[in-house]
């Protein structure tokens, strides 16, 4: 009751002002809102008129905005709990993944797909139940769902790089590039050229990962195994670009190896064609600078079995003495036991012997839980005293291996 009246008091100041400033302002005015339009009355109602059009405006402003204000709200709370479902369930579903429940995470991955849509919750839903399909052993069907996140999402940097991976477990090269150079295009960093690099060599792609490769140069990628892997691809660019040439093949290894000096693989394969043309001296100079170049001691051993082939076994054996000591004392133990079989093969037991023997105390010292080099060093040294006519020592060594036999005796001596 008192709100009513206190209502009604307020109205009628309002009429009494309104009839004031009319009796106030009684004068005659004309408004025109076009030159053939005009509005002519009093002052005053003129002004009160004028008044209540504003106020009109204004509130009817007032409620448009306050509708749309109303319809943002709603929208913003019903993305908010679309939001709260997509986590909750979310979470669930990696919970199942988690635990390897792959049916419960299949449902609810699908769940979460037929509510978001094409949403960017769809695509990461996706990508989820692609692992949860994979981890199942149901990579086809992975590869369908990850192609259809693509359609959505041509763009999607996690729906590209993991297909990428996936085609590339499955041994899809080709389709594992195609995806790899669309990451590309999105913006190149050394992961992805290194990806293209490594897959494109392995598909005998080489001009492609020589591109590559100098796409991660550009990416500031200068270090020493960038210059490795050029030196690699050119060389085997040139094995492709000349398979039947010979003549014209030495010419460019050679020219390869003036450019960016010695190295293994150019200078391996001149040796292996000098040795085919009978230019043996040559073959072994090509042999033995490829070891040196490339500071891997099983080259020298190469090179040793190069000089046995052509029946010069003292070169043979200064090869492998190379190899030997040459190499540091964790790879020292296989380059010694090549050179006990050397000696062996050439019957040269004493010493062999005493090769054996050193390595032994090596093994010792180390401390070295190599069981397959004790078994075989000490299969060695028997065979070692077998051909010194030490049958007693070499008796009680067949004993402790347990084994004995002329057939295992011959395959000792092969690599």
């Amino acid at each position: 009751m008192i709100r009513r009246i206190n209502k009604f008091i307020i109205l009628l100041l309002i009429v009494a002002m309104c009839l004031y400033i009319v009796v106030l302002n009684s004068g005659p005015l004309t408004v025109y809102l076009t030159p053939s339009m005009s509005i002519s009355s009093h002052v005053g109602i003129i002004l009160v008129g004028t008044f209540f059009l504003g106020a009109t405006i204004i509130g009817l402003l007032g409620v448009t905005l306050g509708i749309r204000a109303y319809w943002r709200e709603r929208r913003i709370q019903r993305q908010l709990r679309q939001s709260e479902a997509f986590f909750k369930d979310f979470i669930d579903a990696r919970n199942s993944s988690s635990i390897e429940n792959s049916h419960d995470a299949q449902e609810k991955w699908h769940k979460i797909i037929r509510r978001e849509k094409n949403s960017p919750a769809a695509t990461i839903a996706r990508i989820e139940l692609a692992k949860v399909l994979v981890a199942a052993n149901n990579s086809n069907q992975a590869l369908k769902i990850l192609d259809e996140a693509r359609s959505i999402d041509p763009d999607n940097i996690e729906v590209l790089s993991y297909t990428a991976k996936l085609q590339e477990s499955l041994g899809n090269k080709t389709a594992s590039i195609d995806n790899l150079a669309l990451l590309m295009y999105q913006g190149q960093t050394k992961y992805v050229a290194k990806k293209l690099l490594s897959l494109s060599e392995d598909l005998g792609r080489i001009e492609d990962a020589l591109e590559y490769n100098k796409q991660l140069q550009r990416l500031g990628d200068k270090n020493k195994e960038a210059s490795a892997s050029e030196k690699r691809l050119r060389y085997k660019l040139l094995l492709q670009q000349n398979k039947e040439d010979t003549n014209t093949l030495q010419k460019e290894l050679l020219s390869l190896i003036g450019q960016f000096g010695d190295f293994a693989e150019p200078l391996m394969k001149l040796g292996e064609l000098s040795e085919t043309e009978g230019r043996i001296d040559e073959a072994a100079q090509y042999f033995i600078r490829a070891a040196r170049a490339s500071g891997q001691p099983v080259l020298w051993h190469n090179v040793a079995k190069f000089w046995l082939r052509h029946n010069n076994p003292e070169r043979a054996v200064a090869a492998a003495r190379a190899a030997s000591n040459e190499s540091k004392e964790h790879a020292k133990i296989p380059r010694n036991i090549d050179l006990a079989r050397l000696y062996l093969t050439l019957n040269m037991p004493e010493d062999a012997l005493k090769v054996v023997e050193e390595t032994l105390a090596l093994l010792g010292k180390e401390n070295s839980s190599w069981g397959e080099f004790n078994f075989l060093l000490s299969a060695l040294k028997g065979l070692c005293l077998m051909r010194l006519d030490r049958q007693s020592e070499a008796e009680s060594i067949w004993k402790q291996l347990g084994r004995y036999d002329e057939s295992w005796h011959i395959s000792l001596l092969q690599d």
